[in-house]
């Protein structure tokens, strides 16, 4: 079983870092089918999301999942059910579209997946883990200040240390972690980073 360690932004305004291993079946980096496209009609802060998009209520179903494994890291799970996932319907999550459907589509079955405990931390081998999470933190991502800044087009229009994304036209700190952001090439990932073109998302190296 091959195991992926992920670093996730909390949205939660400062940016704290949460430590998290997920068994992916491959990896994140090997995760096919879907585009990444951006955009489409995310719901005002509050407000209610399309039923092709993963809700709130599964968001916070899947990481109870995890957080139900009781290894060592469930209480990061805990915060990403109370802190990630009720901003699914912010109008800043939009981009997060193609990522949450992918995630919605998965939702029945990673509910049947098997999670356990690897080294302490909390793993599944079920592929449509990937699909999940990648859909999560594409939401903790575009809510961070740290890779959603100020709106770009070149990297001449962000401050020191911070670069602009070509696929969300915002600027980004080069060493955020910023796992799920939405891209088009590498350069639009913090270091660390890569572009999984499969997926238009921002993958660990």
């Amino acid at each position: 079983m091959k195991r992926l360690v992920v670093v996730v932004l909390m949205a939660c305004g400062g940016g704290g870092e949460m430590q998290m291993m997920t068994g992916t079946g491959g990896g994140v980096a090997s995760t096919g089918g879907g585009s990444g496209g951006s955009g489409g009609s995310g719901g005002s802060g509050g407000g209610s999301t399309s039923s092709a998009l993963l809700s709130v209520s599964e968001c916070e179903g899947d990481m109870q999942r995890f957080a139900d494994a009781q290894c060592s890291d469930a209480s990061q799970w805990t915060m990403a059910k109370t802190m990630v996932c009720p901003k699914i319907p912010n109008t800043t999550s939009a981009p997060c579209e193609a990522a949450l459907t992918k995630a919605k589509t998965c939702h029945a079955q990673f509910q049947q997946a098997q999670v356990g405990c690897v080294l302490g931390q909390t793993d599944s081998a079920d592929p449509c883990a990937v699909d999940v999470l990648l859909g999560v933190f594409c939401v903790a991502s575009v809510n961070s200040n740290l890779c959603m800044a100020a709106q770009c087009m070149y990297n001449a229009d962000c401050t020191t240390g911070y670069s602009c994304n070509d696929k969300t036209k915002r600027c980004f700190k080069t060493d955020a972690p910023c796992l799920g952001l939405p891209c088009r090439y590498n350069a639009d990932c913090p270091t660390g980073y890569t572009c999984n073109n499969a997926v238009e998302q921002c993958v660990r190296n």
